[in-house]
């Protein structure tokens, strides 16, 4: 992988976004983990495989509110995650190539409350879209695992096209 690339990731990544990072869930009046990384970015900016799979679900913001418009892969490596998509551009049961554009980038679920992080752009609703990416394991999806981490050994790929920003 690229170091520019990965280095134009962690640029839209924000402190409160990395994996791992304490969360609150109000609703719940829980404390939780953060369990993927958040990317900033324009809305429409489109979202591509992160590895070679099939699309395992696809949810619409009205069937899950909190994710908003959402994609599971299950990938060779592990099942990837994209959540507040803005659109779904793949249908449950598609095969993919790592690469191939899956969605947009956008603001659906819980997203549309999320702290402010303007990123190069003035409009406040802009500056909180975003994708949740989530990277899980294969074999027990309820185990979480650290994308950037995965990224970084060039074992699945950056969900979005850095250079697009």
């Amino acid at each position: 992988m690229a170091e520019e690339q990965i280095r134009l990731l962690k640029a839209h990544i924000p402190p409160f976004g990395v994996y791992g990072a304490p969360r609150m869930n109000t609703a719940l009046k829980r404390r939780y983990n953060h369990t993927g990384i958040d990317i900033y970015g324009p809305i429409g900016t489109p979202i591509i495989a992160a590895e070679k799979g099939r699309i395992f679900t696809t949810y619409k913001e009205i069937d899950s509110p909190r994710a908003g418009n959402t994609i599971e892969l299950l990938g060779e490596k592990c099942m990837t995650r994209y959540l507040h998509l803005e659109t779904i551009k793949v249908d449950k049961g598609a095969n993919v190539e790592a690469g191939e554009t899956i969605g947009t980038l956008g603001i659906t679920g819980n997203a549309k409350y999320a702290r402010l992080w303007i990123i190069r752009c003035e409009d406040q609703a802009q500056g909180r879209s975003h994708i949740h990416f989530e990277a899980r394991e294969r074999e027990n999806v309820n185990n979480a695992l650290d994308p950037l981490i995965l990224i970084e050994e060039n074992k699945i790929a950056i969900p979005v096209d850095v250079f697009f920003f």
